[in-house]
């Protein structure tokens, strides 16, 4: 379940990067278009 988690975000991220842009793109963006739990950004991403 954890790797599922991070596997959606990353692709959240890519997706979200194409239409919106980097700047356009936030941490809360990312969490909602994924739909993983708010936490999980931090777990597997601990240094951002």
């Amino acid at each position: 379940m954890g790797t599922d988690s991070r596997e959606r975000m990353v692709r959240s991220a890519a997706f979200l990067f194409r239409e919106r842009g980097y700047s356009g793109t936030g941490f809360r963006d990312v969490i909602a278009h994924s739909g993983a739990p708010r936490g999980s950004i931090y777990h597997h991403f601990p240094g951002g």
